[in-house]
């Protein structure tokens, strides 16, 4: 995404606002919605997830000024734009990726408007696991 995050410091930044009611409520909505994920996904209906996952990413950026920046932004809000109808961060530091939910009819115009390279995945019910392609480097 063009800049690194310090993941330590995001994460100590969180933990220090959680002292303030804005930030504490803004993380227990979190959980919230990481519920109703969950149960929508087991019970595959999948109408709202785009609109979950934008709800959780509008409040992760309440819990630390550090959360985004600029970039990830203009990123976030050009896949809005172009079909997407929410998503979140992946990652920290370097390691930096953006979930989107799009329909499949909006997908073809949301990959072109991006210009971030795409990677595939499937859910696992093992925890995450990620396999590079060697091909990119």
């Amino acid at each position: 995404m063009g800049n690194e995050r310090n993941a330590g410091q995001i994460l100590a930044n969180q933990r220090e606002n959680l002292t303030r009611d804005a930030v504490f409520n803004a993380a227990k909505k979190m959980v919230i919605l990481a519920e109703e994920l969950k149960n929508s996904l087991n019970a595959e209906k999948t109408a709202n997830f785009g609109e979950i996952l934008h709800h959780g990413w509008l409040l992760k950026k309440k819990l630390a000024d550090n959360i985004s920046n600029p970039v990830l932004d203009e990123n976030y809000e050009e896949g809005l734009k172009n079909g997407a109808v929410g998503g979140k961060l992946l990652g920290a530091g370097s390691g930096v990726f953006f979930l989107f939910y799009c329909e499949p009819e909006n997908q073809p115009r949301l990959r072109k408007a991006l210009k971030l390279r795409e990677m595939e995945f499937k859910f696992e019910d093992e925890g995450s696991n990620l396999l590079l392609d060697l091909r990119w480097r």
